[in-house]
């Protein structure tokens, strides 16, 4: 039984943005339910409008991507505020076009490919080990980036599809 089953877990960084946001929307909370308190009642409205915001804005503020490889196949989760799970992506050995590093110079004709979507699945982090796939999927052509540190993995993608995995 030659089967390859691994999990990563990735963290995304925290974006300076999204903690501003909700510094300013819980703010905003505060100051419109004591002015509506004071002043007019109609503000209180306001007052839970931005709080239901910043409800929200801190259920997705820790993000994690979990990958689950098995023979080639990726399946990609976000877990957000390591509480709920939410599939993100799928994608089969079959479609696959190419796997390469990121800055690998096999990947330089999809990188300028027009209608080519896309998707950063990685933490955002500098110096990080980040692989791209390009698959086929019926609504055209998309690049996944990953962060991959498992040398076997690759190898077994590599395996699986020889000609379509490059190392360098």
């Amino acid at each position: 039984m030659s089967d390859l089953y691994r999990e990563i877990l990735v963290k995304r960084k925290k974006t300076p943005v999204m903690n501003i946001l909700r510094i300013l929307l819980i703010a905003a909370t505060a100051v419109l339910a004591v002015a509506g308190l004071m002043i007019a009642w109609p503000l209180i409205i306001g007052a839970a409008a931005a709080g239901v915001g910043s409800y929200f804005v801190s259920g997705r503020l820790e993000q994690e991507y979990e990958y689950l490889y098995v023979n080639g196949d990726f399946d990609i989760d976000v877990i957000y505020n390591m509480q709920k799970r939410k599939r993100a992506a799928s994608y089969d050995a079959d479609n696959l076009e190419i796997f390469a590093p990121y800055r690998s110079h096999q990947l330089d004709s999809w990188k300028n490919k027009n209608g080519l979507t896309v998707r950063d699945f990685t933490s955002g982090e500098e110096n990080r080990s980040v692989w791209a796939g390009v698959y086929s999927a019926d609504k055209g052509e998309e690049m996944v980036l990953l962060e991959l540190d498992d040398s076997s993995l690759v190898n077994d993608l590599r395996r699986i599809a020889p000609r379509k995995v490059f190392l360098d």
